[in-house]
């Protein structure tokens, strides 16, 4: 399924996303939770950038800033929230299974 027909009526937050959001600062808090609205409210958040994270495309990202991303597990019409990581760290979700 592409990120364009991507539709999430929920979102499942686990431990890692909920002990990598408090270690954020307080304006990337608020970045991430304006990112989380935005998920459930459009299809598609142009600013987000969402995206499935090559190569096994199984984990997908969404663009908070320039540095900072969110790593979602679609599955079905709910988004399990898994992590804040940097743009640098996107990769090693991509080899995840």
């Amino acid at each position: 399924m592409s990120a364009r027909a991507k539709r999430f009526t929920s979102l499942q937050l686990t431990r890692r996303f909920e002990k990598s959001f408090k270690r954020l600062g307080s304006d990337s808090q608020v970045q991430c939770e304006d990112a989380l609205e935005q998920l459930l409210q459009n299809p598609v958040p142009p600013g987000l950038h969402l995206k499935p994270i090559r190569p096994n495309k199984k984990f997908w990202e969404a663009r908070l800033n320039s540095g900072d991303r969110i790593v979602l597990l679609p599955d079905g019409d709910t988004a399990w929230v898994m992590d804040v990581i940097t743009h640098d760290e996107i990769k090693l979700w991509g080899r995840r299974k």
